[in-house]
């Protein structure tokens, strides 16, 4: 049965990297697209703490604060299995087509961009619209496609990692819920950031 299950990961990878080869006209499109919620994620964090700056109103950071732990929670589980689990080379090994991105041939599996989308909608649709929400994962979905297309992961990489990215973010909004806004966590970075009038 799992055999059966990476082989079919396999297959599916293998049609999508067919997509689009190096000098195709959208191949430009995939090598900007594939960090695209990453960058836009990192805009909006940017964004609400300076307007929290600017209405001198600390709700705005503290909404950035935990949209960047509930990301940053994702990362350390990332970090820590990223070590354990075994190793799966990339896609290029099984292809003839050499990746639309330069990436170190190291593991495929987790996908840190995965597990970085999963988090980062769940958490922005924690504290704002759906129609936002929408837009992250609507954003979110076209990058990991775009990393399964470019040719540094598998399918199966991508979709394992934003489920679990995803929960790891609820994990952090229920701890959030439980314990408010007066943690350390909140209270140090934001005396820290008042020093430099941030």
């Amino acid at each position: 049965m799992f055999n059966e299950l990476i082989q079919l990961d396999i297959t599916i990878s293998l049609f999508f990297r067919n997509l689009i080869v190096s000098g195709d006209t959208l191949a430009p499109w995939v090598m900007v697209l594939s960090d695209f919620e990453v960058l836009l994620t990192w805009g909006l964090l940017v964004g609400l703490w300076l307007y929290g700056v600017y209405k001198k109103e600390v709700g705005y950071k503290i909404i950035a604060l935990d949209i960047f732990y509930a990301i940053m929670l994702a990362f350390l589980v990332y970090w820590i299995l990223q070590f354990g689990l075994p190793m799966r080379p990339r896609p290029e090994s099984i292809t003839s087509l050499p990746p639309l991105i330069n990436h170190l041939p190291d593991n495929s599996f987790p996908s840190g961009h995965a597990i970085f989308a999963g988090a980062s909608v769940v958490a922005i649709g924690y504290f704002f619209s759906m129609s936002v929400s929408s837009l992250f994962a609507f954003f979110g979905v076209i990058m990991l496609l775009c990393r399964v297309i470019s040719g540094v992961h598998y399918f199966g990489d991508v979709f394992v990692w934003v489920i679990i990215g995803a929960l790891l973010a609820r994990l952090y909004i229920v701890y959030r819920d439980k314990n408010g806004i007066k943690t350390p966590w909140h209270t140090i970075p934001l005396k820290l950031a008042s020093i430099f009038k941030l």
